[in-house]
């Protein structure tokens, strides 16, 4: 019999079958490490976080900078989580911002009422609240992941939609399963990752109270910075702009469009039409 097996790039070792005396490959990622490639060949942007608990409080200490260098690069992650990495121990955490993704952070527990108000939202709000793919925390709350509103930057916000329920979205993050800390571990209900562009978008009671007005929600911007080769070099996507950035790139385009040749004006207007 012929098998064809694709993989990618990774450590693995050689497993033999003691009932056939055959060898199979086995892959000796730690499951926080292949959860982390997972979620990152999904659009889903990770790095790590160091969780400490101290007379039953959570401390965290992200990595430096998390929001410019949470990533999806594979090596990347692998030199954070892999064996020897810088941050093997860690727990791993999701920004939510990058992702395109808002999390609905319900506290359970002693003298927390979070589970209770979000059921009672959702007993007022109906299929308004649809359900969605979540994780219980090792605080006994739950995590709740929505996708991003495609018109309205949700930002973060604590106990603004109800006692104990808090947002995360643009400059928040969560710890994701299967991170472990000394009260236990985050888990997915029913152990089912959820298909991440398949999630739900954030009901309107959530981003009506924590979206950022400061912030527009766009196509293109400032990160893309393809040469103005041609519409074909510029792959347009969501990116997230203050009204100030906003303003500022418009006129820097504006500027390149009355600068450019005889010659390429037509490419340089369609390229600044794509980008605004």
């Amino acid at each position: 019999e012929i098998f064809s097996v694709v993989f990618s790039a990774s450590t693995f070792g050689y497993h033999t079958d003691e009932n056939h005396g055959s060898q199979y490959i086995v892959s000796s990622d730690t499951p926080l490490l292949a959860a982390a490639l997972r979620y990152a060949a999904n659009n889903v942007y990770v790095f790590p976080v160091r969780v400490s608990i101290v007379e039953g409080k959570k401390s965290l200490s992200p990595l430096f900078q998390w929001t410019k260098n949470s990533t999806r690069d594979e090596s990347t992650i692998r030199g954070w989580f892999g064996p020897g990495g810088t941050w093997q121990a860690a727990s791993l955490a999701i920004d939510c911002g990058r992702s395109g993704i808002v999390v609905v952070d319900v506290d359970a527990g002693e003298h927390k009422s979070g589970l209770a108000e979000w059921e009672r939202l959702q007993q007022i709000h109906g299929d308004d609240i649809p359900s969605t793919w979540r994780t219980q925390t090792p605080g006994v709350g739950q995590h709740w992941y929505y996708r991003e509103h495609p018109d309205h930057v949700v930002g973060t916000s604590a106990s603004r939609v109800a006692p104990d329920v808090d947002v995360r979205g643009l400059g928040g993050f969560v710890i994701a399963p299967p991170s472990v800390d000394t009260r236990g571990s985050y888990q997915w209900f029913d152990e089912e990752e959820p298909p991440w562009a398949a999630l739900p978008i954030v009901p309107a009671v959530v981003w009506m109270v924590a979206r950022r007005t400061d912030v527009v929600s766009v196509v293109g911007g400032a990160a893309d910075e393809a040469p103005l080769r041609g519409v074909s070099s510029v792959a347009p996507r969501h990116t997230r702009w203050t009204r100030q950035t906003a303003e500022r790139e418009v006129e820097r385009y504006l500027q390149r469009l009355s600068r450019a040749s005889e010659g390429r004006r037509n490419d340089t207007l369609n390229i600044t039409a794509v980008r605004l």
